[in-house]
């Protein structure tokens, strides 16, 4: 969407790592999610799939940061 509203803009990408994300979908406590636990490994390899997609459309214009590693460098003191 913004690709394409904004052609010259440039990306973050932001993942997080699979058992975040399942942890997270888990503690929801969706029962869609709880009666069938691989869907939350598929939503995570969905979303990751396109981010790689993306990134080998548009690589040089675009940074991929690991959220935990994003937030742990933040928290760290300087």
């Amino acid at each position: 969407f913004w690709e394409q509203l904004l052609p010259e803009s440039r990306f973050v990408l932001v993942f997080r790592r699979p058992w975040e994300v399942v942890d997270s979908l888990f503690r929801r406590r969706n029962a869609e999610f709880l009666a069938q636990p691989r869907l939350a490994v598929g939503v995570w390899r969905h979303y990751n799939e396109a981010l790689l997609a993306f990134v080998g459309r548009h690589g040089d214009r675009t940074l991929v940061c690991d959220l935990h590693r994003l937030v742990t460098t933040l928290d760290a003191p300087l």
